[in-house]
């Protein structure tokens, strides 16, 4: 069944998220969820878009190009939104205990990489696993500010924004992805040496 959120399209056959799946979910995480995103579990409830592209600007190449393959459900499918927290114990996702519930992972992107909600800010954030093997915050990049935002500015899958960022050559690529690498791994270790998160 196709349902309508936030201008795109998604295609599921769950169940929608009750009301009262929500606050449990809510009271496990010791936080709110962000409105819009509340709305989409309470109306939709994960699926796949029919606009699932999104295409980011990266410090290690002029852009990269992503697709959304599954949004996580509450209480339904493979990775209901109740087994995130062992997804997240099962990567480390914070560096500090205290932040350990400020990110939930909300859906796997191509390529393996994960779809992440920061819970305080409301931010739609990407780990992409190519540039570390463990998503700690530091390796978390801004995707939208709102979910709502990001689900409207979802783009439709085309052979010519298939090809975006493809001016570099693999040996180009490669080089700056090895240079962010050292960069962020630098930034990690000055944070566990008592160094501030970054935001």
């Amino acid at each position: 069944m196709a349902r309508i959120i936030f201008g795109n399209s998604v295609t599921q056959d769950r169940e929608l998220a009750s009301e009262e799946n929500v606050l449990d979910l809510e009271n496990e995480l010791g936080l709110r969820l962000p409105d819009d995103y509340r709305e989409y579990l309470l109306s939709v409830n994960g699926g796949q878009f029919e606009r699932c592209r999104f295409i980011m600007g990266r410090e290690f190449s002029e852009y990269s190009v992503y697709d959304v393959e599954e949004m996580l459900s509450l209480g339904h499918g493979e990775c209901p939104l109740e087994q995130v927290f062992q997804v997240n114990n099962y990567y480390g996702l914070d560096l500090k205990p205290k932040d350990a519930r400020e990110f939930i992972v909300i859906g796997f992107v191509s390529g393996g990489n994960l779809l992440i909600l920061n819970l305080k800010s409301g931010a739609v954030m990407l780990f992409d696993h190519d540039i570390a093997e463990r998503p700690r915050r530091c390796y978390f990049e801004e995707v939208s500010s709102g979910f709502a935002e990001f689900v409207d500015g979802l783009v439709e899958k085309t052979k010519e924004n298939s090809r975006i960022g493809s001016n570099l050559s693999d040996k180009e690529f490669e080089d700056l992805l090895a240079q962010f690498k050292l960069q962020r791994e630098e930034e990690e270790r000055r944070m566990l040496k008592g160094g501030d998160l970054n935001d």
